[in-house]
């Protein structure tokens, strides 16, 4: 199977998804599937057919004859709900304290090297995608960049496709207290990933190359290149060592290191641009930036609604929402059509007049008149039922 890739851009205002083939061009999905505009609605699709993703992409490719330059400005191919790090690179003074372990306080456990070492690196809405800012925290001075292969897994923690990542690493914080390492990783934007999404059934991981440069005023600072094949155990394993103590969560990221060691003297500074390359999946290039206090708009992920409950039809907006917009609400997309403030109910599916409307898995109101998914859901389309006697005793508790 050749080469299949996913993209994802804003076109006037939505949100469009396509399939890069082994030349570089590109079909729309929507001349194949209206309105289907993410990875997660495209995946639901094949899952209803019954038929693998990279299957039915290969198919459409081949079957259907639009074609459309590939587009300059992308997004991040799909919209992670988190994203998880493996720890694969270390730095040389964190290497020299562990070889020193009596003196740094005696005798370390021992390791089970079975088990992968996963961190935490960033809830959805704080990854950078293709052209944005990776950030630098004002308290540290030595930021180190991580090209990485990034897998994406679905909602059953099969691995869907692999992007690229960059994992920014605040390391004298941590040389400075190992306790500060959730700081060191942690942080706005430490994370990038794009530009497209190279389907898992198309390539072997194990032998991919990452190609990472790091530019400063023009002038070429570090370049080098590696694979991940050191550092990546079975995709099984990382997600067996994600539900060890973790419940999987839908559409996560783990970015798996590639083996390319940095001299000592790589530290990041602000107006750097990182660039991590892997032929397959293309460029993923963000300036660098010291955090200030004009981010203080921090770009919202596609995720921007919120189910609380399973059984709930309406869901809450995490930001205002705007007619024209389609958001990721879980397994769906959901096609904004209403503005929409922060923390108001949106409609997730279609409800007729007198429907009961279901919110923390509980009945909260009923709809005063038709409403369509993605429609606002308040006080003009819905009656309450908080403190009706009349309707607990006519429907019960």
């Amino acid at each position: 199977m050749d080469p299949i890739a996913i993209l994802r851009w804003v076109e006037r205002g939505r949100s469009r998804l396509g399939l890069r083939d082994s030349r570089g061009a590109v079909l729309p999905v929507d001349a194949v599937l209206a309105d289907v505009a993410s990875v997660p609605a495209l995946a639901e699709h094949c899952q209803r057919l019954d038929v693998a993703l990279s299957a039915w992409c290969q198919r459409a490719v081949n079957a259907c004859p639009v074609r459309i330059d590939a587009p300059e400005t992308v997004m991040p191919p799909v919209d992670l709900c988190e994203l998880w790090t493996l720890e694969g690179s270390r730095s040389p003074v964190t290497e020299n304290r562990e070889a020193d372990g009596d003196r740094a306080g005696g005798p370390r456990p021992a390791r089970n090297d079975d088990s992968p070492v996963l961190g935490f690196k960033a809830p959805g809405g704080r990854i950078a995608g293709p052209g944005d800012a990776v950030g630098l925290r004002q308290d540290a001075i030595w930021h180190v960049p991580a090209a990485t292969l990034t897998i994406v897994l679905d909602q059953r923690g099969q691995a869907v496709g692999f992007t690229l990542g960059d994992d920014v690493t605040a390391w004298d914080l941590m040389e400075r207290n190992p306790l500060h390492q959730a700081q060191a990783k942690l942080f706005h934007h430490s994370a990038a990933i794009g530009p497209s999404l190279l389907l898992a059934d198309t390539v072997d991981p194990y032998s991919s190359r990452i190609a990472l440069t790091i530019e400063r005023r023009g002038d070429l600072v570090f370049q080098g290149t590696g694979s991940t094949a050191r550092f990546l155990p079975g995709i099984s394993r990382l997600v067996d060592g994600l539900r060890a103590a973790w419940p999987l969560s839908p559409w996560t990221g783990v970015m798996v290191p590639a083996d390319i060691p940095l001299p000592a003297w790589v530290a990041l500074e602000d107006g750097d641009v990182v660039t991590v390359a892997m032929p397959e999946i293309g460029f993923l290039r963000n300036p660098v930036r010291r955090i200030g206090a004009d981010w203080v708009d921090v770009p919202p992920s596609g995720m921007r609604v919120l189910r609380i409950d399973p059984t709930d039809t309406v869901a809450v907006a995490l930001g205002a929402l705007h007619p024209g917009q389609t958001v990721s609400a879980g397994d769906r997309d959901l096609a904004i059509q209403d503005t929409v403030p922060f923390g108001h109910k949106v409609a997730l599916v279609p409800m007729r007049e007198g429907e009961w409307v279901i919110k923390y898995g509980q009945r909260i109101g009923r709809t005063t008149c038709s409403i369509r998914p993605g429609q606002h859901v308040h006080v003009h389309n819905l009656e309450s039922c908080r403190g009706r006697g009349d309707w607990d005793k006519a429907d019960g508790p």
